[in-house]
């Protein structure tokens, strides 16, 4: 009845091929801020990005729905994307909660594996990856180290910036306060989360911070920044504290000093973040998803798309990306057109 992709590269070519063959209304979820992960080309930043803005524009065109995460995600898009923005709806990724059942979770044999009795553990999950901003995270536990001595940061995940990050725990003289753990079966996840007592994060590339509601139903609060994405689980002094400036990594180690000082306050905000997560049940988000997937049918039985790519929009010249990369001054290129057209006619 729907085809539903997740990404717009490769797959999600596939994805529309099929759409289109088999005459189905097309559905994507916008997992990503693709233009946060640029700098894994190694080009023209600039370029790059706008390049980036535009392939995922075509891509963009060619579904029938477009699932955003997030509020702020929505908004974002519809202000980059705004030829689309009829076609967007708000829905969440799922976390699944049976797995985070006070009965289920097993975080002793993890605590003592670390040595984390009678500490007080942040706890981190992510790929250890520049645009996830360990270094921020780890600049502000330092602070956060040299006032308390049973402060540690639990760091859960691998990746390529894991050398670095341990050389940079090395250099801030926090080295035996910071264990990284390295990469663990997803089944495990859980109980690494149990074992702290809070979760701390410095990204801004979330789209919606499904591992900052894994920590909340892990029973954490969470001290994080604010970004698209965090900002929209994240409610400063109900479930966590959210940071205003993402860059100010004193404010993010005064939080963190707030929350190890303030038993009950951890206690206020771990229940907030409980009852946050509960909000995110496989059994809600589902009845949701087939709520877009209903309009995505009607929509399609209307309308339906052809699912072709926008051609005269590729054909244009100078192109709508090297437009924005220049800010509309691309006199230098009328006579190069003109050469070009005379050529080709």
């Amino acid at each position: 009845d729907v085809l539903h992709s997740q990404h717009p590269i490769l797959i999600g070519e596939e994805a529309i091929a099929f759409a289109r063959n088999l005459n189905l209304p097309h559905v994507f979820t916008h997992h990503t801020q693709y233009e946060d992960y640029s700098h894994y080309i190694p080009f023209n930043q600039n370029i790059v990005k706008a390049l980036t803005r535009e392939v995922v524009r075509t891509y963009l065109t060619r579904c029938v729905k477009i699932i955003a995460p997030t509020q702020s995600i929505l908004t974002q898009l519809s202000r980059q994307y705004p030829g689309v923005k009829d076609r967007f709806s708000v829905l969440s990724s799922p976390i699944n909660l049976e797995r985070f059942r006070a009965e289920r979770l097993n975080p002793a044999p993890i605590r003592r594996r670390y040595r984390l009795e009678d500490t007080f553990t942040f706890v981190s999950v992510a790929r250890l990856t520049v645009e996830k901003r360990f270094d921020v995270l780890l600049k502000a536990f330092a602070q956060v180290a040299a006032r308390y001595a049973r402060a540690r940061l639990l760091i859960v995940g691998d990746g390529a910036s894991r050398k670095t990050l341990e050389a940079l725990a090395s250099d801030l003289n926090i080295s035996p306060q910071v264990i990284f753990a390295g990469s663990v079966p997803y089944e495990q996840v859980p109980d690494y989360l149990a074992a702290g007592d809070a979760f701390a994060f410095a990204s801004t590339s979330e789209t919606q911070g499904l591992v900052m509601l894994e920590g909340m139903a892990a029973g954490l609060p969470v001290v994080t920044v604010d970004a698209p994405g965090n900002r929209d689980v994240t409610v400063d002094g109900y479930n966590g504290l959210l940071l205003q400036n993402p860059d100010d990594v004193s404010a993010l180690a005064q939080a963190m000093m707030r929350l190890s000082a303030n038993e009950p306050l951890r206690r206020l905000l771990a229940e907030g973040a409980r009852q946050t997560a509960t909000g995110y049940s496989a059994e809600n988000m589902t009845r949701g998803l087939i709520a877009i997937y209903q309009q995505a049918i009607d929509l399609y039985r209307r309308q339906p798309l052809e699912y072709k790519r926008d051609f005269e929009s590729l054909r244009q010249f100078p192109p709508q990306w090297l437009e924005e990369l220049t800010g509309g001054h691309t006199d230098w290129l009328d006579s190069l057109t003109a050469f070009w057209q005379k050529l080709g006619n």
